[in-house]
C-alpha cells in the first residue's frame, strides 16, 4: 500500500469554550508568522456554516488543517494533499506529528478554551487508487502502522477500529485506554 492522501485528525477534549470561529485569526496568524514548520501556508477559509463539515480550514501547499466537525465530534483535521517522503508508516508519523504540533500550538494560542486529546487517533486515506475501501487495506494500515503505535502508546495495545465498507474512505481509529495530551504524543515522535 502507497497512499499519499492521508487524512489524521485529532480530537477536541469536550465542547470547548472556543467558538470555532475564534480560530480564524489564529490561523491568520500562523500565517503572518509561518507557523507551520515544514508547510507554506496560504490562506483561511470559513466553512463554519456547513453542518458536520471542515469548520475553519488553514491551506497550506502540502496539506489543509480544518478544524472538521464530521460525525459531530470536533477535532483538528490533518488533510496531505502532495507526495510525502518515506514508507506508508514516516508517512502517517509525519502526519500525526504535523496535526499534533498544531493542536498544542491552537491550545497555547487559545488558552483555557480548547483541549485535544492525544489517546484517539482517527487516520483515513483519501487515495481511492492507492487504497481502496476494503477490508485488505485496513490490514494493511493496521499491520504497517504496529511499529508506529508502539512508539505513541509504549507499554500499551491500544484499539483499533477500521471502517471500510466500499463507500467511504478507508479508516481506522486507534484508541488507548490511557489518557495522554497532544504535547505528549508530539514529544514521543521526536
Amino acid at each position: 500500500m502507497n497512499p499519499n492522501r492521508i487524512c489524521v485528525k485529532l480530537f477536541a477534549a469536550e465542547t470547548p469554550a472556543a467558538k470555532i470561529l475564534d480560530c480564524v485569526p489564529v490561523f491568520h496568524k500562523w500565517i503572518q508568522k509561518r507557523n507551520v514548520s515544514g508547510h507554506l501556508l496560504i490562506d483561511v477559509a470559513d466553512y463554519s456554516h456547513v453542518w458536520q463539515g471542515p469548520g475553519i480550514m488553514l491551506v497550506a501547499h502540502e496539506a489543509n488543517f480544518s478544524t472538521d466537525q464530521s460525525a459531530g465530534r470536533l477535532g483538528l483535521l490533518y488533510q496531505s494533499k502532495r507526495p510525502m517522503e518515506g514508507d506508508f508508516e514516516a508517512r502517517v508519523g509525519f502526519a500525526i506529528k504535523a496535526v499534533a504540533a498544531a493542536c498544542v500550538q491552537l491550545e497555547t494560542d487559545l488558552p483555557g478554551k480548547i483541549k485535544f486529546l492525544g489517546n484517539e487517533i482517527q487516520i483515513s486515506l483519501n487515495d481511492r487508487l492507492a487504497a481502496p475501501s476494503d477490508q485488505e487495506a485496513l490490514k494493511s494500515m493496521e499491520s504497517e502502522l504496529t511499529g508506529l503505535l508502539a512508539k505513541l502508546y509504549p507499554g500499551e495495545s491500544p484499539t483499533v477500529e477500521g471502517v471500510a465498507d466500499g463507500k467511504s474512505r478507508p479508516t481506522i481509529t486507534v484508541r488507548s485506554a490511557q489518557p495522554i495530551d497532544v504535547k505528549t504524543l508530539l514529544e514521543r515522535l521526536a
